[in-house]
């Protein structure tokens, strides 16, 4: 086997396992309401675990011909349904399945786990619990993995360990709230905000126009400019956006030859356009402002990082704060903002260890931003008047992301963002784009079915092949990426 064919084995393992993840795992909105705990069974329960979106996960080891476990069903559920499915109260915290031992299929699961009684609980990341084993002798083993040794027999027991365990104070009546996904979903859409695509794609094309213009790559930027370009690769919310990402990518050694000295092609770099044959106009709608040179380009930066930040995985969360902020500090030139910025992130990779604490983090960064520059604004009389700055969402777009008291409820604030930034975030066809282009001032614009969008809630995945691929984390584009210059450098020798 030639030496530059070894990357390749980590890369194909990866994509089996993304197909076996895109076949086996169901989503949670498909399973029976009467039980919201997922099944899971031998050909499932890693790609569902290793995908589930939450900071932690609870897994019941039961037996179908058990009428302990029969009797516990019920109690289980009525917890699950606080965190898992498209009406969760709770969503992104703690996944819920189960596993039915009785099975014959499933018995290497259970004795991974070595499983000896019934109903057995197992607490953990969903990652630990989806690829390491249980050994109740070997505390270094199964680090991050416990076996609940008592298992609480009614819901509320169950909660009150659960609540003890991830530091809140949930209750089974939190579910009579209106802070689930189904309210927020409908909020939004009879609210219809101008959430589109055009402006992510306005910003990542402005962005990269003025990274070339203002000659900032050198040797100093070079690795923040590639690892931008691998989170964009996998997770933009534009399809184009993203090949043209992974086509710079795959040119990147042609562009830019290593070394200390060495200069990137500008020629060839302006010719592979970042969003395809998009090219930038400084025209928005999301983002135009009701004077000129009011929101624009900064508010499509954070447009695209929030919709960044719904999208990535959570072992992926802290290399992506740290690209955005390497990206903030190398090619941002708005020195107060810029240097604001790195400010506020300087110790966010520390508290951030999944999507849900990427996505509120952006939150919060973007709503201390506002009250800086609302407050400069408004002293200076240089804000646009139809645009004030604000506290967000506001009350008319998300009425269960605020408490009594005016306190945020971050469980509906993180509801609302995944979904604002995911699913509501949609392409305009190309008949009406013209028409909203041509409004002189920001204006209610038709939202498309979702049959007419190009995004969803997360990276879809079986579109092309780059994009499957990079599903499984920006860490394969840049293993991908590394493996093509290696082979293109053997290849030079040769020569």
């Amino acid at each position: 086997m030639a030496p530059w064919q070894l990357p390749l084995l980590p890369i194909l393992s990866m994509l089996l396992l993304l197909a076996a993840r895109s076949a086996s795992s169901r989503p949670l909105e498909e399973q029976e309401e009467a039980d919201a705990a997922v099944e899971l069974t031998k050909n499932s329960f890693n790609q569902t675990l290793w995908a589930a979106p939450a900071t932690f996960a609870l897994v019941e080891f039961y037996a179908h011909w058990c009428p302990v476990c029969r009797i516990y069903k019920p109690q289980y559920s009525k917890v699950a349904k606080l965190f898992n499915g498209r009406t969760a109260v709770h969503p992104g915290e703690v996944f819920m399945g189960k596993v039915d031992c009785a099975e014959d299929a499933n018995t290497p699961i259970c004795r991974r786990f070595q499983v000896d009684h019934y109903p057995s609980l197992y607490w953990g990341h969903p990652g630990k619990l989806a690829w390491e084993s249980f050994d109740p002798k070997d505390s270094k083993a199964s680090s991050g993995i416990e076996l609940i040794p008592k298992t609480p027999r009614t819901a509320e027991a169950l909660l009150a360990w659960i609540n003890e365990r991830i530091g809140k104070s949930y209750t089974l009546n939190d579910e009579a709230r209106e802070t689930t996904r189904a309210s927020i979903v409908e909020q939004i859409q009879v609210a219809k905000p101008m959430m589109s695509l055009y402006d992510i794609e306005e910003s990542t094309a402005l962005s990269y126009k003025f990274i070339l213009q203002s000659e900032m790559l050198n040797a100093k930027t070079r690795a923040s400019f590639l690892h931008f370009l691998q989170l964009l690769a996998v997770h933009h919310p534009s399809k184009r956006c993203r090949e043209g990402s992974a086509n710079i990518l795959v040119h990147f050694e042609d562009i830019w030859l290593a070394g200390e000295n060495a200069k990137p092609n500008g020629d060839l770099l302006m010719r592979l356009q970042i969003c395809g044959e998009r090219t930038s106009t400084d025209e928005w709608i999301t983002c135009r402002g009701s004077k000129n040179y009011t929101r624009g380009y900064s508010c499509g930066l954070w447009l695209l990082f929030h919709a960044l930040s719904v999208r990535v995985e959570d072992s992926e969360s802290k290399t992506a704060i740290q690209t955005i902020r390497d990206f903030i500090a190398s090619f941002f030139n708005c020195e107060d903002c810029r240097d604001h910025f790195l400010t506020m992130s300087t110790s966010a990779a520390d508290s951030i260890n999944s999507r849900r604490d990427l996505v509120l983090w952006f939150w919060r960064a973007h709503n201390q931003v506002n009250k800086r520059v609302g407050d400069a604004e408004a002293e200076s009389k240089t804000g646009d008047p139809k645009f004030p700055k604000q506290q967000w969402p506001p009350k008319e777009l998300c009425t269960a992301c605020k408490k009594d008291g005016d306190q945020w409820d971050e469980s509906a604030v993180y509801t609302f963002l995944t979904e604002l930034y995911g699913r509501a975030l949609v392409s305009i066809p190309e008949e009406k784009l013209d028409a909203a282009l041509r409004k002189s001032s920001k204006a209610e614009v038709a939202v498309p079915d979702e049959s007419s969008s190009t995004s969803r809630v997360a990276v879809p995945i079986g579109a092309a092949f780059g994009i499957g691929m990079a599903s499984c984390g920006f860490g394969i584009v840049a293993c991908f990426w590394r493996m093509q210059q290696k082979r293109k450098k053997l290849l030079r020798r040769r020569v």
